[in-house]
């Protein structure tokens, strides 16, 4: 019974509800029922389709903005950093031993320089150089090649080797930036449980922070130092201070930012006057009038700090163009200061550069920049600042005095020459003048032929110009307008002098004052 009860419940139920459903609504009941082929040839009733709003429309037509990267400032920016410890198997380290250093070292160098490098440290592998004579024989381009694939700025290639007790460790840094590799730096111990210590501070004296130069107005700078608003734990190791120097680059950029270009500004250097955590003001010092002027479109002006490393730098002096003919024998002086119309500096050092027209020039960490002036006779043909120590070898290029020296010759025999014509011309004549005192008209008219024949202004003129414009072409060739204007100069002097003693007035002076007394006897 109660299952009866339950099929009748729930009967009733499912046929209320489908009274109630909108298919049997009054309105439908009212209407008379299809049969069933009217039914099946009514045509299905199809939703619709949505139109797109106009809202819908602006959505699908907005282009999708890419956000832009977010720019970290210069001052802000860390280095990636990556050191290696080569270990050469004579030195007597097993390579237990050799991890065990790595380890110590990249505590020793975290630890000191805090979060402004992120620094990778790992024993040296197959293939860099695992003592100094291996390090010696790599080049700038071979370790360009080795890690410009590489994401590091800065590589640090350190090696360890051994001469007898003593432990050397020799290292250089290699800077993405400038494509650049520093002279092999040495330090020694005889306890090998120095060698981690000793390993970071050599990695330290290599460091050359990067500084961005920002400003420039005629020889002021303003410049900001890679990550220099994080200042190290170690306060030693604060990147700059007020009287350090820097070298300076241009990095010239294609549409995707890569390097197309690389130039290195020679003969400059950039001294700091004023240090404030991560900026910088500073002064240029340099052999041109303005070497940092120009477009800074798609480039980037940088610097590195000058680490003196070497105890002496060589110069050569070579004619521009020419390397294959030094400069030997030349006069090179070297001042401690610039000089200037109010500071006439008398201090200085005078060298002559050798048969390969080279000076020796010593470091002095008390006079950092010197500056040098190259002589060709008393007329000075080059100027520069150089920081000895920085590099072992530079190269100034002069210009090629070569015609102005055989000008000056030439105008000196010039000189010879009027003298003793001039002084030849007064003895004739005066000889004329005693042979006409006594009559001797035949003397006299054969003094006045010698007078005659000599040479005479116009031509002497026109021997000055011969030399004058062959001078002056090849000076304007080399776009010398010095020694175009010297040339100039020494040959209006000879020229001067000339019209001055071989004026053909005081000839013709001299044959009226002959007919004169002929007349007068």
């Amino acid at each position: 019974m109660k299952s009866t009860a339950t099929r009748w419940v729930l009967t009733t139920m499912i046929a209320v509800a489908v009274q109630l459903s909108p298919a049997n609504s009054e309105s439908a009941r009212a209407q008379e029922p299809a049969s069933a082929a009217s039914a099946a040839a009514a045509p299905v009733p199809v939703a619709p389709a949505l139109a797109p709003t106009d809202l819908q429309t602006k959505d699908l037509r907005k282009p999708v903005v890419v956000p832009k990267p977010v720019v970290i400032p210069y001052d802000q920016q860390v280095y990636r950093v990556s050191i290696s410890l080569g270990v050469d198997s004579e030195a007597g380290f097993p390579d237990r031993d050799a991890q065990r250093m790595v380890d110590q070292l990249r505590g020793l160098v975290t630890s000191r320089i805090g979060i402004w490098w992120r620094c990778d440290v790992r024993v040296a592998p197959a293939g860099e150089p695992l003592s100094r004579a291996m390090l010696s024989q790599r080049t700038a381009e071979s370790w360009n090649v080795a890690l410009n694939s590489h994401s590091v700025e800065k590589h640090f290639s350190l090696t360890l080797d051994r001469s007898g007790s003593e432990y050397r460790l020799s290292g250089v840094e290699w800077d993405s930036a400038s494509q650049t590799v520093t002279s092999i730096l040495d330090r020694t111990t005889f306890d090998r449980r120095l060698v981690p210590a000793l390993a970071a501070g050599l990695v330290f004296e290599l460091f050359r922070p990067l500084v961005s130069i920002e400003k420039v107005v005629e020889n002021r700078v303003e410049l900001r130092i890679r990550g220099g608003e994080y200042l190290p734990p170690d306060l030693s190791l604060v990147p700059y201070a007020a009287g350090d120097h820097v070298t300076t680059f241009v990095r010239h950029l294609g549409k995707n930012r890569e390097l197309k270009r690389m130039q290195h500004i020679p003969w400059t250097t950039i001294r700091m006057d004023l240090v404030e955590r991560g900026y910088l003001e500073g002064t240029i010092i340099s052999a041109f009038k303005a070497p940092l002027a120009g477009s800074r479109r798609r480039m980037e002006m940088l610097g590195l700090k000058i680490r003196p490393m070497l105890s002496q730098t060589q110069v050569q002096v070579i004619p521009r163009g020419k390397p294959q003919s030094p400069m030997a024998g030349y006069r090179v002086e070297v001042l401690d200061r610039l000089e200037t119309k109010d500071d006439k500096v008398t201090d200085r050092v005078t060298l002559r550069t050798d048969r390969d027209g080279t000076i020796v020039l010593p470091a002095d960490p008390e006079k950092p920049i010197r500056y040098l002036i190259a002589y060709s006779g008393l007329a000075p043909l080059a100027k520069a600042p150089v920081y000895p120590g920085h590099v072992a070898r530079l190269v100034l290029e002069a210009p090629d005095d070569s015609p102005r020296l055989t000008v000056e010759a030439e105008t000196e025999l010039l000189e010879s020459e009027l003298v003793d014509l001039v002084a030849r011309r007064a003895v004739i004549m005066a000889r004329a003048r005693g042979a006409a005192k006594k009559a001797d008209w035949n003397s006299v008219a054969d003094l006045e032929k010698q007078v005659d024949a000599l040479p005479n202004l116009e031509q002497f003129l026109a021997r000055i110009e011969a030399l004058k414009n062959p001078a002056v072409q090849v000076a304007k060739q080399n776009k010398d307008r010095a020694q175009e204007s010297r040339i100039v100069r020494m040959c209006k002097t000879i020229t001067d002098t000339a019209i001055l003693h071989l004026d053909p007035l005081k000839v013709k002076e001299f044959h009226v004052e002959i007919a004169e007394e002929k007349k007068a006897k």
